[in-house]
């Protein structure tokens, strides 16, 4: 009986284990890695399909909303709230001059396709360099350094992803192999405003609000 008992809570040890270790990726918005090992209960069981699920249903999600922004709220331990506090930061705002004219030339599958790769690649540089990707509208690119986390040398990191941006551009979407070209423009701006949470109560938006936000826009 003392044996048997033994084997069973080994058993049942092992499969909370997996449920520990699942539960503790999806904490971490870590939603690609798959189950390992396989639980011996069958309740067990039954909680990681719904673990599967949750986790297919947060990846939809997390393409929507700044994932960094969330892992970072996660690990503080706050709940998004309407508020904001005064930052220095160093704006960016890009997009792709003559967009309308290329947008026509290309059907609307081709230009989607297109403009994600672009949005993409110039993102993945700004990340690079520590930068937060705040939002898109349409091909503009809205960005910002040292929030919600600090970066000492924020105006040099932002200068460094533009000049990285404006090689990736002249590389990649320079119209040959018949990729559309997209000439970029790009603005920056460091200057002290709003970084918060804004909108409504029940559906928020993380970004900055303040005079320097307009004039990077119009400097772009």
């Amino acid at each position: 009986a003392l044996g048997v008992s033994l084997m069973l809570a080994n058993w049942l040890a092992g499969s909370l284990r997996i449920l520990v270790t699942e539960s503790g990726r999806i904490r971490r918005l870590e939603f690609d890695h798959p189950v390992e090992g396989e639980p011996r209960f069958r309740e067990v069981h039954d909680v990681l399909v719904a673990f599967e699920g949750m986790k297919t249903g947060l990846r939809a999600f997390h393409k929507y909303i700044p994932t960094e922004l969330v892992r970072i709220l996660l690990e503080s331990r706050q709940e998004p709230e309407l508020g904001s506090e005064l930052r220095v930061v160093t704006l960016w705002f890009s997009d792709i001059a003559g967009f309308t004219t290329v947008s026509e030339r290309l059907g609307p599958q081709q230009m989607a396709i297109s403009l994600g790769h672009y949005l993409s690649g110039v993102s993945d540089v700004i990340t690079e360099q520590q930068g937060t990707v705040v939002q898109y509208v349409g091909d503009q690119i809205m960005a910002f350094w040292n929030a919600p986390l600090p970066v000492a040398d924020h105006p040099a990191r932002a200068a460094e992803a533009a000049l990285r941006s404006v090689d990736l551009v002249d590389q990649i979407w320079n119209g040959e192999d018949g990729a559309p070209p997209f000439p970029t423009r790009f603005a920056l701006h460091t200057t002290e405003v709003a970084v918060g949470h804004f909108g409504s109560p029940d559906r928020l938006y993380y970004g900055a609000v303040g005079d320097g936000v307009n004039l990077c826009s119009r400097l772009e």
